[in-house]
């Protein structure tokens, strides 16, 4: 599904009509017949919580700037249900997502959230197809100017020097 034209039209400058030709394209040489039917998301939101959607490419942002808003994706959390993928479907998997919920350990997060992506890229029905990143530039003369993966830029944090 893709979304309308007054939504979300691209991702840092490939518009989603472009990336699901390209995707099409892939799987068409690889044998598979996809037809393409973009639609708003509000028609293609309920389609998808009801389980009736086979693939579709949209973006997914964060709430806030922490990995565990990917938890989202995992056996038996919200949108993976939608997906079909219920609790107990991949204990191996489920293992590892509740370990990373209780680690305290500033290192073992980003170590266990890597090897749930691999798991997950092994055997789950999402596949995530871009991360996009930035190019930032500042200049000496502002102090507070940094990017943020969530914010982009925090404008309120930056001033003159």
């Amino acid at each position: 599904m893709l979304p309308s034209p007054a939504e979300v039209r691209s991702i840092n400058g490939v518009p989603f009509a472009t990336l699901a030709q390209k995707v099409q394209a892939n799987l068409q040489a690889a044998g598979f017949d996809v037809g393409l039917a973009g639609s708003p998301v509000a028609t293609f939101q309920p389609k998808f919580r009801a389980g009736h959607v086979a693939f579709g490419i949209w973006l997914y942002a964060f709430d806030y700037p922490d990995p565990v808003g990917y938890l989202v994706f995992m056996p038996g959390n919200l949108i993976a249900l939608h997906a079909g993928w219920r609790g107990g479907s991949d204990p191996p998997i489920e293992k590892l997502v509740a370990e990373a919920l209780v680690e305290t350990a500033p290192s073992a997060p980003a170590s266990l959230y890597q090897r749930i992506r691999r798991e997950v890229n092994a055997r789950g029905p999402f596949i995530p197809l871009i991360q996009p990143t930035q190019a930032f530039v500042a200049s000496s003369d502002l102090r507070g100017a940094a990017f943020s993966a969530f914010y982009d830029v925090d404008l309120t944090q930056a001033s003159p020097k």
